[in-house]
């Protein structure tokens, strides 16, 4: 019989995405923390929620938008020094859309489907820093209210 090993403390770890857009007359704000635990020197799954908020002032228009996510990072050249800290990623958010223009609310849900590419950096102690592009896979069959690319710069520790 195959023994079981138990989880790794090292293997675990914490971070958040941000972002801050301001386009004209518009302003994003996002706030993406998850958890996850790496298995081996490739695969990193992970769960997480988003939180963006966003306004458009000319309207008088402000969206909150937030829900859970689920997301996995493959590290294809970890054994590769040069290119050590790119990853492959990919995630799919259920997003609530709670929308207010003056005085009408609604509420809808839309799905993404993000993959992408980033890379990490390793400070001391298990603490870095990611950059990743990402393109929403859902636009292209359904359409969105998101942009299909999204930038995004994080921190984490222990990845």
């Amino acid at each position: 019989m195959r023994e079981i090993k138990p989880l790794k403390l090292d293997n675990f770890f914490v971070g958040s995405g941000i972002s801050l857009n301001f386009w004209g007359q518009q302003f994003r704000f996002d706030l993406l923390p998850y958890f996850g635990y790496r298995i081996g020197n490739f695969f990193a799954p992970a769960v997480g929620m988003s939180y963006i908020y966003f306004n458009d002032f000319p309207t008088q228009s402000s969206m909150n938008i937030y829900g859970p996510k689920v997301m996995a990072r493959i590290r294809p050249f970890a054994k590769f020094l040069p290119l050590s800290g790119v990853y492959l990623h990919g995630e799919y958010e259920y997003l609530i859309v709670d929308a207010k223009q003056n005085n009408n609310n609604l509420r809808a849900y839309q799905p993404r489907e993000n993959v992408g590419m980033g890379y990490t950096t390793n400070f001391e102690k298990g603490f870095g820093m990611t950059y990743e592009i990402l393109f929403d896979l859902y636009w292209l069959r359904h359409g969105s209210i998101f942009y299909p690319l999204t930038y995004r710069i994080g921190v984490y520790y222990g990845f």
